[in-house]
This record gives C-alpha cells, sequence and structure tokens, in this order.
C-alpha cells in the first residue's frame, strides 16, 4: 500500500467540503466511472455539491451510470474545496483537467494502481484492491450516516465488476467477492448491469475484432499474441476508437496465450497499447518501460509515433522480456 492517510482521514476531509470534484482518468473505464458516480452519490447525500468532471461523454456501455453526476463542462463548478482523482495512476491522465485538479483548495488521489505515482495533498493507494470500487466501497462505509442507495450500489458493483472481467480475472479475491454478495444482498439492478456492460456490443465492435484477428501475430510459441488497429481499418468497419476498447479481450481469450498486446491507432502519431496477462505472466514492466503503467495482469502505454514503429518496438521489448512476460 502507498498511502499518506487513511480512509477515515480522507472521510473527514471530505464530509467538511461544500463542494468536491471528481477527475476519473481519461477514457474512463467502467471501474472509474462506477467508483466516481458511486462516491459522488454519497458526498450529495451528506449535503455537499458534487460533479464528476469527465474527459469524454460516458461510454456507451455503462450509460445506464448517467445519474446526473457526470460532465465534460470543464467550468461546471467554481473554486471547489476538494478535487479527488479517483483511479487515475498518475496526474498525466487527466492532461486535460489538470488545471482544474490543481484549483482545489485540498487534492487527493484514491486509487488501486501498483505504478499510482502518490500525488496531491492526502492520497490512499492499495494495489491489492481488485478495483478501485471496493476501496470506494470502504470509504462510503466511513460515513456513519450515509445509507448506500440502489444507483450508489449499482454503481460500485459495475466498477468491481468490469474491472474483474465479470469475477473472472485473477485479481479476484475473496474480498471483492464479498463486497459483490454484500451489494447484490442489499440491491442491485444485477441483470441490467451485466447485459449492458458484457452481453450488449455493438457490431462495429465486431467488425473490428474480426480485423484484429486478421492482424494478429503470435510470439514466444504462441504464448503471446500481438496485434493491431488503424484509424483506416475503424473506418472500415464503420467504428469509433471506442470500438476497439474490448479487443484486447479476444487476445487474451485464445488458448495457450498467457500475454496479450493490443496496439491502437488514436490519432496520427499517437498509439495506445493494452498489455494482458492471462496467469502468471507480468506487463506492468513493459508498460513503464514505455512510460506508462498499470498491474501486473494489466497495463498500458502511449507510443508517439507511427504504427509501424510501435509494432516494431513492442514485440522487441516483449522479446527483451520473454522470462518475465512468461512468469520466470
Amino acid at each position: 500500500m502507498n498511502a499518506n492517510a487513511t480512509l477515515k482521514e480522507l472521510a473527514e476531509v471530505i464530509r467538511e467540503a461544500d463542494s468536491v470534484l471528481l477527475f476519473p482518468h481519461d477514457n474512463a473505464d467502467g471501474d472509474a466511472i462506477g467508483s466516481c458516480v458511486g462516491l459522488c452519490l454519497a458526498i450529495r447525500s451528506l449535503g455537499a455539491d458534487c460533479m464528476v468532471l469527465m474527459g469524454e461523454p460516458l461510454p456507451g456501455y455503462i450509460d445506464f451510470l448517467d445519474y446526473g453526476c457526470c460532465t465534460t463542462d470543464i467550468e461546471c463548478m467554481k473554486n471547489p474545496d476538494v478535487c479527488l482523482c479517483v483511479d487515475c495512476s498518475g496526474d498525466s491522465r487527466i492532461s486535460g483537467r489538470l488545471s482544474r485538479y490543481l484549483e482545489g483548495k485540498k487534492k487527493l488521489c484514491i486509487d488501486h494502481h501498483l505504478t499510482a505515482e502518490g500525488y496531491g495533498e492526502l492520497y490512499y493507494i492499495d494495489e491489492n484492491e481488485a478495483a478501485t470500487a471496493g476501496i470506494i466501497y470502504k470509504l462510503i462505509r466511513k460515513f456513519d450516516d450515509v445509507e448506500l442507495s440502489r444507483e450508489m450500489r449499482n454503481a460500485i458493483y459495475t466498477g468491481l465488476s468490469t474491472d474483474t472481467g465479470n469475477f473472472r480475472y485473477s485479481n479476484t479475491t475473496a474480498e471483492t467477492l464479498r463486497i459483490a454478495a454484500d451489494l447484490m444482498e442489499e440491491g442491485i439492478d444485477h441483470n441490467m448491469i451485466i447485459v449492458s456492460a458484457f452481453q450488449n456490443r455493438n457490431i462495429h465492435e465486431i467488425y473490428v475484432q474480426m480485423k484484429v484477428y486478421e492482424n494478429m501475430e503470435l510470439l514466444m510459441d504462441g504464448r503471446c499474441a500481438v496485434s493491431y488497429i488503424t484509424e483506416e481499418m475503424l473506418r472500415e468497419c464503420g467504428a469509433e476508437y471506442q470500438h476497439a476498447e474490448t479487443a484486447i479481450d479476444c487476445l487474451r481469450d485464445i488458448e495457450n496465450v498467457e500475454i496479450a498486446a493490443m496496439l491502437k491507432e488514436k490519432e496520427p502519431g499517437t498509439v495506445k497499447c493494452s498489455l494482458r496477462a492471462k496467469s502468471t505472466g507480468n506487463v506492468v514492466d513493459i508498460a513503464s518501460f514505455f512510460g506508462g503503467g498499470g498491474h501486473v495482469k494489466a497495463a498500458g502505454y502511449t507510443f508517439r509515433g507511427t504504427m509501424d514503429d510501435a509494432r516494431r518496438t513492442l514485440k522487441e521489448q516483449l522479446e527483451r522480456s520473454r522470462d518475465t512476460l512468461q512468469g520466470r
């Protein structure tokens, strides 16, 4: 754990605030959004003004979490008492909103990424948590007079389920399942969450995955799968960048593949790389080499250059890290 404050201390700071602005990471996923929305609703129940300042609109697969908390309006709140980064491993991941974060009279950070920097005046980072949503659940429980509403429970459960692949990934712990069970017992819209998050795939996403399979290379005797998709390919599929976000899963799910790497061209000269390990591998060192970060089993980075250079440098580094990647 990397922390200079306890959850109780963070809860006390938040309780004293009249206004709180929450910041999920860029291209926010289910954990970042679920954590922020759950906490936002809890803070509002304390009587404070609270908003979640997004870098982009809510992605379609979890837009059911739009409980009036999320906005992309950079001017949504003036001079907040507290600015809190949630599920964000570094302030570089809120680059377009960093100036607003720095305006907070108090600046906090809550995260579960191994490579989180511990920025802000107070921070709490627990890399043993499967999802930041688990930390947020415990934080809300520190507010003795806050009863978790159904909407809060939906948000936190969404964070837990999406960051664990619906509790399939190796980051799932007994505590993760206990929190999920508590939320279910108290009442969540389980079927709606699962259908929306896992069983409601856009047809263009399927077209993208077909391209991903076409471009796939198997390295390390079939233990590593690498693929890519460009802006032009996305246009051919009638797809947008967000439709490539889950492409990494189709690589990881291949028999005998331990390491999956997916390169996505976000714009000319900018390539995003997602890295996943299935069971024994370690991918965070690869991401760190390129200036990124994440977890042992899930990490990523941004490459500045062409797709050809991104593919070449990635494969070179994968080969140099062969033993580490395969858990040796």
